[in-house]
């Protein structure tokens, strides 16, 4: 017999149609499968994750990065202005008079205490005056627009000085955290640190905007392969420096001095 799923009549098992309804018997609905708890989970567990996991979102980061170094700089002519396209500028020399001012230098003074007594203090008395510096660069001039841009010459050199000096950054702040934590300052210590690790990088993204300024556009399009891993390269030394230093300074110090 089969019964009818409109009418819930009984009909023969060759009959097409009801015979009260008139409904058709070949289209049988069966009723959805119920799953169980566990298949229902085992069933999510099968559905892939759209997240990424940690080892996935390392391995985009360092695609990303991978991608940025070796990326050929962008073919820049000077003598066409980066704000209004025009390609009417004119070069203008520069000459920028750097005065420093050279005063009593405490790290070096610190660490020639620690290693030769109280006369090490006078360490932090070399170097000290006045020194002046005078760098000539290449700039433009739109006629157009009158605004100014860097060459991109001189904004590759100006950069390459600003990561040369991050090693003696670093290396700054190691011997400040050194002598926090010599000084048992406590929480202050871990502060310095902060700060310590943080200078580096401030200091090379403030580099990097005031470039990308002056020159009309970011200034990691000019940059050589070589040039991006170099300051990938310095970034990071500069880092572990305030680590070992400000870390390992201290016990050795006291190794050699104790020896």
């Amino acid at each position: 017999m089969v019964t009818c799923q409109k009418c819930a009549a009984d009909n023969p098992d060759d009959a097409k149609f009801c015979r009260r309804c008139g409904n058709s018997l070949l289209e049988k609905t069966q009723p959805e499968e119920q799953k169980t708890p566990n298949e229902q989970q085992s069933q999510r567990q099968e559905t892939p994750k759209d997240t990424p996991n940690f080892r996935e979102i390392c391995g985009l980061m360092k695609d990303g990065i991978a991608a940025v170094v070796n990326e050929e700089p962008r073919e820049k002519n000077d003598t066409i202005c980066p704000f209004c396209q025009e390609s009417d500028c004119q070069p203008l020399q520069k000459s920028a008079t750097e005065v420093h001012n050279q005063g009593y230098r405490w790290g070096s003074g610190c660490c020639g205490m620690f290693l030769l007594g109280p006369f090490g203090l006078l360490c932090g008395m070399c170097g000290t005056g006045s020194k002046v510096k005078i760098t000539n660069e290449l700039w433009w001039t739109c006629k157009k627009c009158g605004k100014q841009h860097i060459s991109k010459d001189s904004a590759s050199t100006k950069w390459d000085a600003a990561v040369t000096g991050l090693v003696g950054t670093g290396f700054a702040g190691g011997v400040l955290l050194m002598l926090a934590r010599w000084l048992e300052l406590g929480f202050v210590t871990f502060l310095i640190g902060v700060v310590a690790l943080i200078t580096p990088i401030s200091g090379l993204y403030q580099v990097y905007k005031t470039l990308s300024q002056e020159l009309g556009t970011s200034i990691i399009g000019i940059l050589t392969p070589k040039q991006k891993k170099d300051s990938l390269l310095l970034l990071g030394v500069s880092l572990i420096l305030v680590l070992a230093v400000g870390i390992f300074g201290l016990s050795l110090l006291e190794y050699f001095l104790g020896a």
